[in-house]
């Protein structure tokens, strides 16, 4: 009886994770800088996975906006989504080329990879 019971405990368990709403952000239909801040709020508390879902979805406000792709790839990098966080972070230098936090962090990114050449570029324009 004992098993049946922490099984059943389990599976609740697991059930609530699978039924957990999406990430929350304040206001009714919040703004492009109100979804870019909850997602550095999110990534700054080590949740990667709100901070990537609210990174993307200030991303389909304004595409063409650098900031939600700087935190998408903070949030990808720290998911271990190697890949996917040297695109974002490539997209957010495209975007806003006199930004050099982004360049740091695709430069950090692309070293961690023994991508040395594009890494020391990337370096050189966070300068």
């Amino acid at each position: 009886m004992r098993f049946a019971r922490e099984s059943a405990g389990v599976f609740l368990f697991a059930s609530a994770l699978y039924a957990a709403p999406p990430c929350p952000v304040s206001g009714a239909k919040p703004t492009l800088q109100e979804l870019t801040a909850a997602a550095v709020g999110y990534a700054d508390k080590g949740q990667a996975a709100c901070a990537e879902e609210v990174a993307r979805r200030a991303i389909a406000l304004d595409p063409n906006e650098a900031a939600p792709y700087a935190v998408l790839g903070r949030a990808l990098q720290a998911a271990g989504q190697k890949t996917g966080a040297i695109a974002a972070w490539r997209k957010a230098t495209a975007l806003a080329p006199r930004e050099p936090g982004s360049f740091a962090a695709l430069g950090q990114a692309l070293a961690e990879q023994a991508r040395h050449a594009e890494a020391a570029e990337a370096f050189r324009n966070a300068v």
